[in-house]
């Protein structure tokens, strides 16, 4: 029988009563999000002594905050943007000890007014780290060399092909592509994706799948899985799928390694979309909640697709042979 949630738990407590089972675990959240929880909360207690939630004052939270600023980082102390991703992660724990809100919607309402709110640091944002269109390409080619997932009816050079495009084509993040289905997907080429597969969401979401996406993907639909790129136990398996990703560019010759990954790819993909319409770009980055004109007044599906079936292409050795010669 689970103990009542009370206003004496530690957060820790908190955490692993009720924040973990029933925000994480029970809405399929990917264990890197629960090993940054673990990581917050491990500094949480060094430098708060992880008090009850209902002694958690201003001056516990300040003294975790000033707590990592003395960890040591790369360059000396912790970075401002790992500080910041610390703090976030327990900034959640502590919201939903609170009262409900729009943002906090599974909050349990042990206090009528959120906990105090710890400080963050200033980060100062360079430009975005992109996979130049050459590297994607020299991905493609080094796909050749992957032999996994090892999963039957399916080729691994195929599936990871299928990857990259179907991640740049869409713009989705990697969780959302590998737990979409081919269920969620219509005629139309519209992905249908429920709040719990995509980060930050409330409600369902509409994703614009491409003719480069659809016929990159569409080799694996008769494999037999659900998934639409299926990999063995994802999430849990996230690091492998990682650690992979970073085999294959190795092979490709790819170097510059550090903050990109899959998420390049989107990045790359919403810098070709912003060099037409920026307005377009944010819509397909999702970034456009309270933005009336687009929202009511404009014809998204049409922008949306009308971009994306446009976008520039990376092609693989035999592709881009073929290209030149049609061109």
């Amino acid at each position: 029988m689970k103990k009542r949630l009370r206003k004496k738990m530690t957060a820790t407590q908190f955490y692993h009563q009720y924040v973990k089972p029933t925000c994480r675990v029970a809405m399929d959240l990917s264990p890197k999000t629960i090993d940054l929880d673990e990581i917050a909360l491990k500094y949480w207690r060094r430098f708060t002594g992880d008090p009850p939630l209902k002694k958690i004052t201003r001056k516990t939270v300040l003294k975790f905050a000033m707590g990592l600023k003395t960890l040591p980082g790369r360059d000396g102390n912790m970075a401002p943007s790992t500080q910041q991703t610390r703090i976030v992660h327990m900034q959640t724990i502590l919201h939903l000890a609170g009262p409900q809100t729009p943002d906090h919607d599974m909050a349990v309402g042990l206090f009528k007014r959120p906990l105090p709110r710890i400080p963050r640091p200033k980060v100062v944002q360079g430009d975005p780290k992109m996979l130049p269109m050459r590297q994607i390409e020299a991905w493609l080619r080094a796909c050749d060399y992957a032999g996994s997932p090892r999963l039957p009816n399916i080729h691994p050079p195929t599936w990871w092909r299928a990857l990259i495009l179907y991640t740049y084509n869409t713009g989705m993040r990697i969780d959302t592509i590998m737990k979409s289905e081919w269920a969620w997907l219509d005629d139309e080429g519209w992905l249908s994706v429920p709040a719990w597969a995509y980060k930050g969401g409330r409600m369902f979401r509409r994703f614009y799948v491409n003719s480069f996406a659809r016929e990159a993907i569409e080799v694996l639909r008769d494999s037999g899985y659900d998934r639409i790129v299926p990999w063995p136990n994802y999430p849990e398996s996230d690091r492998w799928l990682q650690d992979r990703r970073a085999w294959l560019w190795k092979k490709a010759g790819i170097t510059d390694q550090k903050g990109n990954g899959f998420h390049g790819l989107r990045r790359t993909l919403l810098n070709e979309v912003a060099k037409e319409d920026i307005e377009v770009a944010r819509v397909v980055a999702g970034h456009t909640r309270g933005d009336v004109l687009m929202e009511h007044y404009v014809n998204r599906d049409e922008l949306i697709s009308q971009a994306l079936d446009g976008v520039r292409q990376p092609f693989d050795a035999e592709q881009e042979t073929e290209h030149r010669k049609a061109a």
